[in-house]
């Protein structure tokens, strides 16, 4: 091998390495900002269940807390085990075991859109498994 073919080489594998380094970054700046938004929810579901007197809590508190703003159902359950570990109480409640297989997404989204008749949550599940 000449210099020529190995100066090459090398720039090759620098430029490599450096976008491997930019995407690395990426990944990661998108990952702070994915626990920043889920944070957010979880420690705002939290100030308002343990203010005194409590402000809100359950399905309606996590979205005053601004649960529909994450981004997908991995955001949410995610935002939910954070706030069931630190919380006594499931924020769910008794709708945690009916949500299992449920995109969670698609019920607050349909919980946001307004679009329910009433608080039938048994139809939401529905309209949340046709979609």
């Amino acid at each position: 091998m000449d210099l020529v073919t190995i100066g090459i080489v090398s720039v090759i594998f620098t430029v490599l390495i450096y976008f491997a380094g930019v995407q690395r970054g990426k990944k990661e700046r998108e990952q702070d900002k994915r626990e920043k938004r889920i944070n957010k929810v979880a420690d705002e579901y939290i100030r308002m269940a343990n203010a005194r007197p409590p402000i809100d809590s359950g399905i309606h508190g996590l979205i005053k807390a601004g649960i529909h703003t994450l981004r997908d159902d991995s955001e949410i359950r995610e935002a939910i085990r954070l706030i069931g570990s630190r919380e006594r109480n499931h924020p769910l409640g008794r709708y945690k075991d009916m949500l299992i297989d449920i995109n969670m997404k698609k019920v607050f989204d349909i919980l946001i859109s307004g679009n329910t008749e009433s608080f039938d949550f048994g139809q939401i599940i529905e309209r949340a498994r046709e979609k």
